[in-house]
């Protein structure tokens, strides 16, 4: 408390408080200014602990629900962008252009093929994602590899394990998301089985030990 505050607190305990004619009010006041700041100490290392308890439960319960819930989200078009670049050796930024070289269209057909099939987005907003084209740019690119499958069984495998590759992203997304949530419950876990239960010693207390 500052100053001003002190001096106030003094002045009305010297008014109200009854002091033995062994003590002094000046000592008094010392005794319950002891008591009370070890109150509100104990108080906040309580709330200290019920909040670290909180956060660890709510990790537990998080892990709990992401082991439980099988379904797996989407892929998003980030993520198949990536792939095709990957898978066929072109930059994203051509996967995006204006450039129609065959083996460069037929990538950017793929992306829309696979974007259709695996995150059901629309066609606007597949075609706003490669490159801010017409939807009907899109379908024409779908219909022509939904055309190919039909009769290009290599084709049809690859397109089988690039969805594959995409739902292994998501899945392993997932286990590092469980991982996470466990590696920071058992860091929670730590100090509460570290710290033995611990209560205010009462003989350090001038006002218990009268």
């Amino acid at each position: 408390m500052d100053m001003m505050t002190a001096a106030m607190f003094r002045a009305r305990a010297q008014h109200f408080i009854k002091v033995p004619e062994n003590n002094s009010v000046e000592n008094r006041i010392s005794q319950l200014e002891y008591k009370y700041v070890n109150q509100i100490r104990a108080l906040e290392a309580t709330v200290q602990a019920q909040s670290l308890e909180i956060k660890r439960l709510m990790h537990k319960l998080n892990a709990k629900i992401l082991e439980e819930n099988q379904e797996l989200r989407k892929p998003t078009i980030p993520e198949i962008k990536r792939l095709i670049s990957r898978h066929f050796r072109i930059s994203q930024t051509d996967i995006c252009s204006e450039r129609r070289d065959p083996r460069l269209v037929h990538a950017r057909f793929v992306g829309f093929y696979l974007s259709k099939a695996v995150t059901l987005r629309s066609l606007p907003y597949i075609a706003i994602n490669f490159g801010k084209r017409h939807h009907t740019t899109v379908l024409a690119g779908i219909r022509k590899i939904e055309a190919k499958i039909l009769v290009d069984e290599h084709l049809r495998n690859e397109l089988d394990e690039l969805k594959s590759q995409l739902y292994k992203i998501v899945t392993e997304e997932r286990e590092r998301a469980i991982m996470a949530l466990r590696v920071t419950t058992l860091a929670l876990d730590a100090p509460a089985a570290a710290a033995p239960c611990t209560t205010i010693a009462a003989a350090g207390d001038p006002v218990a030990a009268q």
